[in-house]
């Protein structure tokens, strides 16, 4: 038998039997009562509420051990976007997660200041960073933003500050006349959604780089990398929509 169809073989008894163990444990827990449902739940509710932290935690460690910032002008590209968008961008918005927030029983306003100090690291981080790639092009005399990895970066961290300007908007409705508060924190949410979401897309294609494939000698590795954004993104738009239609209902 070849080897491909022995790794074939592998991963289809090894799905079969995650399937299985998943099968025999939720017939095990059918019997249970109330009391212990409840207590799995509040644990499955506790790990949930982790992974996104970790994996992000995780992801960042991994990159700036393969980037070592300091080592070249552009080692400090990756690290401080990484830094941007999946440390300092995605802690802001999971401030007001209900089962992800670190400050989960802080009041509205704590977490407000949190998040516009988190988000200030963030697009400081994001620009330098960007300053940073802009440089080491011009410095090695290469084209500018002629990759999709480039071009959506450029798109990406001109949208950020845009949302920054939504968000001191929102802490200061004054300076846009006519506009509820409410439908101004809708506009934020969303806005701000669509910019992680073009951060973490910018964030895959940079995956795709030589740079990136090169430093990584795994497969499994590679794969995991990959679907650490989606995993992070997923949280994040899960949370904003169900706040965003939560309002609606009210």
């Amino acid at each position: 038998m070849s080897t491909p169809s022995k790794a074939k073989r592998k991963l289809r008894d090894g799905v079969a039997d995650i399937a299985s163990l998943w099968n025999s444990v939720v017939e095990n827990h059918k019997g249970e009562n109330p009391a212990l449902q409840q207590r799995n739940l509040g644990m499955i509710s506790r790990v949930l509420g982790i992974l996104p932290h970790l994996v992000a935690l995780m992801f960042t460690a991994y990159i700036v051990w393969i980037a070592r910032p300091g080592s070249s002008l552009f080692s400090w590209h990756p690290t401080l976007m990484c830094l941007a968008f999946m440390v300092f961008m995605l802690e802001a918005v999971l401030l007001f997660s209900p089962i992800s927030s670190v400050l989960r029983g802080a009041g509205y306003t704590t977490k407000r200041q949190w998040h516009w100090m988190l988000q200030a690291c963030a697009v400081a981080a994001a620009l330098t960073g960007f300053a940073v790639i802009t440089t080491n092009k011009y410095m090695a005399e290469k084209q500018h933003y002629t990759s999709w990895h480039g071009l959506l970066g450029l798109i990406v961290c001109c949208a950020v500050n845009l949302s920054v300007a939504g968000g001191v908007s929102v802490m200061y409705p004054a300076i846009v006349f006519n506009m509820p508060v409410m439908l101004l924190k809708r506009l934020h949410a969303i806005f701000g959604t669509v910019v992680f979401l073009g951060g973490m897309v910018t964030m895959w294609l940079g995956l795709c780089s030589t740079w990136f494939t090169n430093n990584v000698h795994h497969d499994a590795v590679l794969a995991l990398c990959f679907a650490c954004p989606v995993i992070v993104l997923l949280y994040v738009m899960v949370q904003v929509g169900q706040k965003i239609f939560r309002r609606r209902a009210h």
